[in-house]
């Protein structure tokens, strides 16, 4: 297998975390298989070689072609048996309701085309990034189209915006209380708004945010209770909890797979 992972234009970061490529030599002797956890960033992946699966064990189907992997909640395997090669872009929480103008829970938990989410926008970029012969030039290519459409949070949900930049800045743990209270607005216009924006509620949001970043700590960690108490967790069993929850297994087995493909 071969990953490498690439940094944005600046003109871009606010919208992209980074790219990354993979390519992968695999065969039905010796399958690729990899865990999507619940994760709060969306990925646009655009598979130039080959064509993965995606689903649950015994009912997987082909993943498209080119399209987004929105936020998610639930988790889900993806799989191949054949050589692939993946181009992807892992986007910030808030680049799909500001770049394409769509309200974030209608997107939550769905594998999306991107010409079913762009229209003939969507499939022009696709014939772009299959035209192109390496990652330079998908990475221009595709840099080009984020930074055309850009564009300022809506005035009414700046505030809230600034919220979740702070849940995750807090890795998860701010008091949802008390940034509710910051906004001058109801509670219900502040869920409301939070879920257009991120497609969760500010709950949820905060617990996969706080998820991911016990994942990142892990490396780092001298055993399981150490990791739950330096990511805010009550205890070891409340992790747990969560990893069953967002990555379908327990942190043990979790830790044990390969994760090298970072589709979620």
């Amino acid at each position: 297998m071969n990953y490498k992972r690439f940094f944005p234009p600046a003109a871009i970061r606010p919208f992209v975390l980074f790219f990354w490529e993979f390519e992968g030599d695999f065969s039905a002797a010796a399958p690729y298989s990899h865990a999507v956890s619940a994760s709060v960033h969306s990925k646009l992946a655009f598979q130039f070689k080959g064509q993965m699966r995606s689903g649950h064990t015994g009912r997987q189907e082909p993943l498209f072609k080119s399209g987004f992997q929105c936020q998610n909640k639930a988790c889900y395997q993806i799989s191949a048996q054949h050589s692939v090669g993946i181009f992807g872009v892992y986007l910030q929480p808030l680049a799909v309701p500001l770049l394409f103008n769509i309200p974030a829970e209608t997107l939550t938990d769905y594998n999306v085309e991107v010409s079913d989410l762009l229209g003939p926008g969507g499939r022009e970029l696709e014939e772009k990034i299959m035209l192109c012969t390496n990652a330079a030039e998908r990475i221009d290519t595709i840099s080009r189209f984020i930074a055309q459409r850009i564009s300022d949070v809506p005035h009414g949900h700046r505030g809230v915006a600034a919220a979740v930049q702070q849940i995750i800045s807090m890795q998860g743990l701010a008091d949802i209380g008390a940034l509710t209270r910051q906004q001058f607005i109801s509670q219900r216009q502040f869920e409301r708004r939070f879920k257009t924006l991120t497609g969760f509620s500010p709950k949820m949001f905060s617990r996969i945010v706080r998820f991911e970043a016990c994942i990142a700590k892990a490396a780092a960690a001298s055993s399981l209770t150490s990791l739950s108490v330096a990511s805010g967790y009550y205890d070891q069993s409340h992790m747990i909890r969560d990893f069953i929850e967002f990555s379908g297994g327990s942190p043990k087995a979790y830790f044990a797979e390969d994760h090298t493909l970072l589709l979620g």
